[in-house]
């Protein structure tokens, strides 16, 4: 569980539980608790302790694999994904458009492109560079960082880029469709674990081989 192996770096490293809830801005008595009920911490929580220990390996702290101290030249919370993706020169005076998930399905194919019949709209956001579409968010699995009408940008993630464990993703895959979670190391081979922001939806494991793109999350524009 990770929170035994929490527990561990904390025994290990002479750290007490309360200055450990502290730092990364836990109510007192969280870690407490979860260790006494022997119950995980939520998923909100890992990316601020990588934030705030990052000599602590967070695919150790994740999967309990490999070493608990991280490399000094391991890039922090990265991974490596192989996932076809297209090239994206981005442009800070381009126009980015709003596409339908349906519109963008298959962003992950190498000859993908937006048909004009498909955009919805052009923004120009400055700020935005780099984004490749955007799209409208669905449902309430992300609430409260993203609420359901709100528009995110997302930037492709290009062949051989790294993944940041912790970030939110605009995943694309075969049999769910367009997704948007935060991504973390999965113990089962080959996969990669989603969890949505509302807690009352599970994680759940996505097999690499089920995932046709993946598209960062640089922003947000909510409507009042």
């Amino acid at each position: 569980m990770i929170i035994s192996r929490i527990k561990k770096f904390l025994d290990e490293n002479n750290i007490s539980i309360s200055a450990f809830e502290k730092t990364i801005g836990t109510a007192n008595g969280t870690i407490r608790n979860a260790l006494k009920n022997k119950t995980e911490i939520s998923s909100k929580y890992l990316s601020l302790i990588s934030v705030h220990y990052p000599e602590l390996d967070f695919n150790w702290l994740v999967t309990g694999e490999g070493k608990m101290i991280r490399d000094s030249k391991k890039p922090v919370m990265t991974m490596e994904l192989e996932a076809p993706v297209y090239k994206y020169k981005p442009d800070s005076l381009a126009t980015i458009p709003l596409v339908s998930t349906e519109a963008i399905a298959g962003f992950g194919n190498l000859k993908f492109s937006i048909n004009e019949k498909d955009v919805l709209k052009n923004y120009s956001i400055p700020e935005f560079a780099g984004v490749s579409f955007l799209i409208r968010v669905k449902g309430d699995s992300m609430h409260p960082k993203y609420t359901s009408g709100d528009i995110v940008g997302g930037k492709k993630i290009e062949n051989s880029n790294f993944i940041q464990w912790g970030k939110p993703y605009i995943i694309a895959t075969q049999e769910q469709g367009i997704l948007i979670k935060y991504l973390y190391p999965s113990d089962q081979e080959d996969s990669l674990k989603a969890v949505s922001e509302n807690e009352k939806y599970p994680a759940f494991d996505i097999p690499k081989s089920e995932i046709t793109g993946l598209a960062i999350i640089r922003g947000v524009i909510r409507f009042e």
